[in-house]
């Protein structure tokens, strides 16, 4: 969604951030779940993993409305 909307020059830096989340975002996630576990069971661990990405998606729901309100064009559609 952000690339459609980027100019030319934002893209490269764009892509730069999305590389660094999708590297980096995982594996915190993969610590983070290692302690739990350790400490509160890997059922615990896994259950209250699933309802932290709950709550986080309700709360960038609220505080982004306009990322639920998008809707993709015909322009993006052909790029």
């Amino acid at each position: 969604m952000l690339l459609n909307d980027a100019t030319d020059e934002m893209c490269g830096r764009m892509r730069g951030v999305f590389i660094v989340v999708v590297a980096g975002g995982p594996r915190i996630g993969d610590v983070a779940h290692g302690f739990a576990a350790a400490g509160l069971g890997t059922a615990v661990a896994a259950a209250g993993g699933g309802v932290l990405v709950v709550i986080g998606v309700v709360l960038a729901a609220l505080a982004f409305p306009a990322f639920v309100r998008y809707r993709i064009t015909r322009a993006h559609a052909a790029v």
